[in-house]
Protein backbone atom coordinates (compact mmCIF):
# COMPACT_ATOMS: atom_id res chain seq x y z
CA UNK A 1 0.00 0.00 0.00
CA UNK A 2 1.59 3.26 -1.17
CA UNK A 3 0.11 5.41 1.60
CA UNK A 4 1.62 3.12 4.28
CA UNK A 5 5.03 3.39 2.61
CA UNK A 6 4.70 7.18 2.47
CA UNK A 7 3.85 7.41 6.18
CA UNK A 8 6.74 5.11 7.12
CA UNK A 9 9.21 7.04 4.97
CA UNK A 10 8.10 10.34 6.50
CA UNK A 11 8.39 9.07 10.08
CA UNK A 12 11.84 7.64 9.39
CA UNK A 13 12.90 11.03 7.98
CA UNK A 14 11.69 12.64 11.22
CA UNK A 15 13.87 10.35 13.31
CA UNK A 16 11.27 7.75 14.30
CA UNK A 17 12.09 4.07 14.64
CA UNK A 18 9.31 2.17 12.84
CA UNK A 19 7.82 -1.31 12.71
CA UNK A 20 5.31 -2.46 10.08
CA UNK A 21 2.54 -4.89 11.02
CA UNK A 22 -0.02 -5.20 8.24
CA UNK A 23 -3.59 -6.34 8.67
CA UNK A 24 -4.03 -5.95 12.41
CA UNK A 25 -5.62 -3.29 14.58
CA UNK A 26 -2.59 -1.18 13.58
CA UNK A 27 -0.29 -1.19 10.55
CA UNK A 28 2.65 0.83 11.81
CA UNK A 29 4.27 1.40 15.20
CA UNK A 30 6.71 4.29 15.61
CA UNK A 31 8.81 5.60 18.48
CA UNK A 32 10.80 8.78 19.01
CA UNK A 33 9.83 11.05 21.88
CA UNK A 34 6.39 9.42 21.76
CA UNK A 35 5.15 5.92 21.00
CA UNK A 36 2.58 5.96 18.20
CA UNK A 37 0.33 3.24 16.75
CA UNK A 38 -1.11 3.95 13.31
CA UNK A 39 -3.82 2.30 11.26
CA UNK A 40 -3.33 3.34 7.64
CA UNK A 41 -6.16 2.95 5.12
CA UNK A 42 -6.98 4.59 1.81
CA UNK A 43 -10.67 4.73 2.81
CA UNK A 44 -11.03 5.44 6.54
CA UNK A 45 -14.64 4.22 6.49
CA UNK A 46 -13.32 0.67 6.08
CA UNK A 47 -11.98 0.85 9.65
CA UNK A 48 -13.99 -1.56 11.81
CA UNK A 49 -15.33 -1.09 15.34
CA UNK A 50 -13.57 -4.21 16.65
CA UNK A 51 -10.25 -2.95 15.25
CA UNK A 52 -10.81 0.33 17.05
CA UNK A 53 -11.52 -1.43 20.36
CA UNK A 54 -8.29 -3.41 20.14
CA UNK A 55 -6.29 -0.36 19.04
CA UNK A 56 -7.59 1.81 21.88
CA UNK A 57 -7.02 -0.91 24.45
CA UNK A 58 -3.49 -1.64 23.21
CA UNK A 59 -2.68 2.08 23.14
CA UNK A 60 -3.97 2.60 26.66
CA UNK A 61 -1.97 -0.30 28.08
CA UNK A 62 1.24 0.71 26.27
CA UNK A 63 0.75 4.45 26.89
CA UNK A 64 0.79 5.00 23.14
CA UNK A 65 -0.99 7.55 20.95
CA UNK A 66 -3.13 6.07 18.20
CA UNK A 67 -4.19 7.50 14.86
CA UNK A 68 -6.14 6.48 11.79
CA UNK A 69 -4.52 7.89 8.63
CA UNK A 70 -6.18 7.89 5.22
CA UNK A 71 -7.02 9.71 2.01
CA UNK A 72 -10.81 9.72 1.94
CA UNK A 73 -14.14 8.49 3.22
CA UNK A 74 -16.65 6.70 1.00
CA UNK A 75 -18.07 10.08 -0.02
CA UNK A 76 -15.22 12.61 -0.03
CA UNK A 77 -11.53 13.39 0.28
CA UNK A 78 -10.33 14.18 3.80
CA UNK A 79 -9.78 17.90 4.35
CA UNK A 80 -6.36 19.10 5.45
CA UNK A 81 -5.96 20.98 8.75
CA UNK A 82 -8.94 18.98 10.02
CA UNK A 83 -9.08 16.14 12.52
CA UNK A 84 -11.87 13.59 12.18
CA UNK A 85 -12.85 10.71 14.49
CA UNK A 86 -13.67 7.09 13.83
CA UNK A 87 -14.86 5.16 16.91
CA UNK A 88 -12.99 7.62 19.14
CA UNK A 89 -9.71 7.32 17.20
CA UNK A 90 -8.18 10.62 15.94
CA UNK A 91 -8.37 10.44 12.14
CA UNK A 92 -6.68 12.64 9.54
CA UNK A 93 -5.24 12.95 6.06
CA UNK A 94 -1.58 12.09 5.61
CA UNK A 95 -0.61 15.74 5.04
CA UNK A 96 -2.40 16.77 8.25
CA UNK A 97 -0.57 14.02 10.12
CA UNK A 98 2.77 15.22 8.75
CA UNK A 99 2.01 18.77 9.88
CA UNK A 100 0.96 17.48 13.30
CA UNK A 101 4.23 15.61 13.78
CA UNK A 102 6.03 18.72 12.57
CA UNK A 103 4.42 20.77 15.36
CA UNK A 104 1.38 22.23 13.59
CA UNK A 105 -1.71 20.26 14.67
CA UNK A 106 -5.13 20.88 13.07
CA UNK A 107 -7.51 23.62 14.18
CA UNK A 108 -10.76 21.97 13.17
CA UNK A 109 -12.52 18.83 14.35
CA UNK A 110 -15.14 17.20 12.17
CA UNK A 111 -17.55 14.63 13.56
CA UNK A 112 -21.00 13.37 12.59
CA UNK A 113 -22.36 16.29 14.61
CA UNK A 114 -20.67 18.94 12.46
CA UNK A 115 -17.52 21.02 12.21
CA UNK A 116 -16.02 22.18 15.51
CA UNK A 117 -13.12 24.22 16.83
CA UNK A 118 -11.43 24.38 20.21
CA UNK A 119 -12.03 27.68 21.98
CA UNK A 120 -9.79 29.62 24.38
CA UNK A 121 -12.30 30.06 27.25
CA UNK A 122 -10.21 32.42 29.37
CA UNK A 123 -9.55 34.74 26.45
CA UNK A 124 -13.24 34.76 25.53
CA UNK A 125 -14.19 35.80 29.05
CA UNK A 126 -11.49 38.51 29.13
CA UNK A 127 -12.57 39.99 25.78
CA UNK A 128 -16.22 40.03 26.81
CA UNK A 129 -15.45 41.82 30.08
CA UNK A 130 -13.09 44.29 28.38
CA UNK A 131 -16.02 45.35 26.21
CA UNK A 132 -18.32 45.50 29.23
CA UNK A 133 -20.69 42.90 27.77
CA UNK A 134 -22.84 40.46 29.69
CA UNK A 135 -23.11 36.84 28.61
CA UNK A 136 -26.67 37.55 27.47
CA UNK A 137 -25.54 40.46 25.28
CA UNK A 138 -22.77 38.41 23.66
CA UNK A 139 -25.16 35.53 23.10
CA UNK A 140 -27.65 37.81 21.36
CA UNK A 141 -24.97 39.26 19.06
CA UNK A 142 -23.77 35.89 17.78
CA UNK A 143 -27.08 34.07 17.81
CA UNK A 144 -26.68 31.54 20.63
CA UNK A 145 -28.08 31.18 24.14
CA UNK A 146 -26.61 32.61 27.36
CA UNK A 147 -26.19 29.01 28.51
CA UNK A 148 -23.96 28.36 25.49
CA UNK A 149 -21.73 31.32 26.37
CA UNK A 150 -21.50 30.16 29.98
CA UNK A 151 -20.48 26.68 28.84
CA UNK A 152 -17.88 28.08 26.43
CA UNK A 153 -16.34 30.28 29.14
CA UNK A 154 -16.31 27.32 31.53
CA UNK A 155 -14.11 25.30 29.20
CA UNK A 156 -16.46 23.39 26.91
CA UNK A 157 -13.91 22.37 24.31
CA UNK A 158 -16.02 21.52 21.29
CA UNK A 159 -17.69 24.60 19.89
CA UNK A 160 -19.27 24.85 16.45
CA UNK A 161 -16.77 26.42 14.06
CA UNK A 162 -19.42 28.87 12.88
CA UNK A 163 -19.85 30.13 16.46
CA UNK A 164 -16.10 30.54 16.97
CA UNK A 165 -15.83 32.39 13.65
CA UNK A 166 -18.67 34.73 14.68
CA UNK A 167 -16.92 35.49 17.98
CA UNK A 168 -13.61 36.17 16.23
CA UNK A 169 -15.31 38.54 13.78
CA UNK A 170 -17.06 40.35 16.63
CA UNK A 171 -13.95 40.83 18.78
CA UNK A 172 -11.45 41.15 15.93
CA UNK A 173 -9.14 38.62 17.61
CA UNK A 174 -8.36 34.94 17.20
CA UNK A 175 -10.10 32.75 19.77
CA UNK A 176 -9.56 29.24 18.44
CA UNK A 177 -6.68 27.02 19.45
CA UNK A 178 -5.18 23.90 17.98
CA UNK A 179 -6.92 20.57 18.50
CA UNK A 180 -4.75 18.23 20.57
CA UNK A 181 -4.53 14.95 18.64
CA UNK A 182 -2.27 13.50 21.32
CA UNK A 183 -5.07 13.63 23.87
CA UNK A 184 -7.77 11.26 22.54
CA UNK A 185 -10.50 10.04 24.81
CA UNK A 186 -9.38 7.29 27.15
CA UNK A 187 -11.06 3.91 27.03
CA UNK A 188 -12.21 2.19 30.20
CA UNK A 189 -10.19 -1.02 30.08
CA UNK A 190 -12.65 -2.93 32.23
CA UNK A 191 -15.45 -2.19 29.77
CA UNK A 192 -13.30 -2.87 26.76
CA UNK A 193 -11.81 -6.24 27.69
CA UNK A 194 -13.41 -9.62 27.12
CA UNK A 195 -14.41 -11.84 29.99
CA UNK A 196 -11.58 -13.86 31.47
CA UNK A 197 -12.42 -17.49 31.08
CA UNK A 198 -10.50 -20.73 30.59
CA UNK A 199 -7.03 -21.45 29.25
CA UNK A 200 -4.22 -18.94 29.46
CA UNK A 201 -6.29 -16.13 30.89
CA UNK A 202 -7.37 -18.27 33.84
CA UNK A 203 -3.75 -19.18 34.53
CA UNK A 204 -2.66 -15.54 34.43
CA UNK A 205 -5.56 -14.50 36.64
CA UNK A 206 -4.54 -17.20 39.11
CA UNK A 207 -1.09 -15.59 39.29
CA UNK A 208 -2.66 -12.28 40.23
CA UNK A 209 -1.97 -10.77 36.82
CA UNK A 210 -4.46 -8.47 35.13
CA UNK A 211 -4.39 -9.73 31.54
CA UNK A 212 -6.16 -8.31 28.52
CA UNK A 213 -6.69 -10.35 25.34
CA UNK A 214 -5.94 -8.65 22.03
CA UNK A 215 -7.07 -10.28 18.80
CA UNK A 216 -5.53 -8.13 16.06
CA UNK A 217 -1.97 -7.45 17.26
CA UNK A 218 1.40 -9.23 17.68
CA UNK A 219 0.69 -10.19 21.32
CA UNK A 220 -2.26 -12.38 22.20
CA UNK A 221 -2.30 -10.95 25.73
CA UNK A 222 -1.11 -7.74 27.36
CA UNK A 223 -0.39 -7.76 31.08
CA UNK A 224 0.40 -4.85 33.34
CA UNK A 225 2.25 -5.29 36.61
CA UNK A 226 5.29 -3.15 37.44
CA UNK A 227 5.91 -3.14 33.71
CA UNK A 228 3.98 -4.09 30.60
CA UNK A 229 4.38 -7.71 29.52
CA UNK A 230 3.32 -9.08 26.15
CA UNK A 231 2.64 -12.73 25.44
CA UNK A 232 1.44 -15.07 22.73
CA UNK A 233 0.91 -18.81 22.49
CA UNK A 234 3.08 -20.89 20.17
CA UNK A 235 6.51 -20.33 18.61
CA UNK A 236 5.40 -20.08 15.00
CA UNK A 237 5.79 -17.23 12.54
CA UNK A 238 4.57 -14.61 15.00
CA UNK A 239 7.57 -15.07 17.31
CA UNK A 240 9.92 -12.67 15.52
CA UNK A 241 7.07 -10.22 15.02
CA UNK A 242 6.34 -10.17 18.74
CA UNK A 243 10.06 -9.78 19.51
CA UNK A 244 10.26 -6.72 17.25
CA UNK A 245 7.07 -5.25 18.71
CA UNK A 246 8.45 -5.85 22.20
CA UNK A 247 11.58 -3.91 21.27
CA UNK A 248 9.85 -0.89 19.75
CA UNK A 249 7.18 -0.70 22.47
CA UNK A 250 9.76 -1.03 25.25
CA UNK A 251 7.88 -3.94 26.82
CA UNK A 252 8.90 -7.33 28.13
CA UNK A 253 7.56 -10.32 26.20
CA UNK A 254 7.44 -14.10 26.39
CA UNK A 255 5.93 -17.04 24.56
CA UNK A 256 3.86 -19.84 26.07
CA UNK A 257 4.67 -23.11 24.31
CA UNK A 258 5.13 -26.79 25.00
CA UNK A 259 7.97 -26.88 22.49
CA UNK A 260 11.60 -26.55 23.52
CA UNK A 261 12.70 -23.70 21.28
CA UNK A 262 16.37 -23.18 22.09
CA UNK A 263 16.91 -20.45 19.49
CA UNK A 264 13.73 -18.53 20.17
CA UNK A 265 13.97 -14.75 19.92
CA UNK A 266 12.05 -14.46 23.20
CA UNK A 267 11.87 -16.37 26.50
CA UNK A 268 9.70 -19.49 26.22
CA UNK A 269 7.67 -20.72 29.21
CA UNK A 270 5.63 -23.92 29.26
CA UNK A 271 2.04 -23.68 30.43
CA UNK A 272 2.55 -26.09 33.35
CA UNK A 273 5.64 -24.15 34.39
CA UNK A 274 3.67 -20.92 34.29
CA UNK A 275 1.08 -22.40 36.65
CA UNK A 276 3.79 -23.09 39.25
CA UNK A 277 5.07 -19.52 39.41
CA UNK A 278 4.46 -17.58 42.60
CA UNK A 279 2.87 -14.42 41.27
CA UNK A 280 3.83 -11.68 38.81
CA UNK A 281 7.08 -10.83 40.57
CA UNK A 282 8.49 -14.31 39.93
CA UNK A 283 7.29 -14.18 36.32
CA UNK A 284 9.25 -10.97 35.71
CA UNK A 285 12.31 -12.51 37.39
CA UNK A 286 12.14 -15.64 35.20
CA UNK A 287 11.71 -13.54 32.07
CA UNK A 288 14.77 -11.45 32.84
CA UNK A 289 16.86 -14.55 33.50
CA UNK A 290 15.79 -16.26 30.29
CA UNK A 291 16.08 -13.10 28.25
CA UNK A 292 19.79 -13.05 29.04
CA UNK A 293 20.09 -16.53 27.50
CA UNK A 294 18.11 -15.90 24.30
Amino acid sequence: MKILGDVKEFLNSMGFDTFVYRGGCFDLAARRDRFILLKVLTNVDSFQKEQAKDLKLLSRLLEAHCFLIGNRTRKETLDTATMYERFGIPTMAIETFKETIGGKPPERLRTRGGLFAKLKPRKLRELRKERDMTQEELAEKIGVSQKNISEHESGKERVFLSVVSAMEELFGERLRQEVDPFGPEKMDIEKGKKAIQGGMLSILKGLGISAHPIQRAPPHYVMKHETVVLSRQGVGRGLKTLAEFSRISGSEAFVVSEENEERAALPVIKKEELKELDGPGELIKVLKERKENT
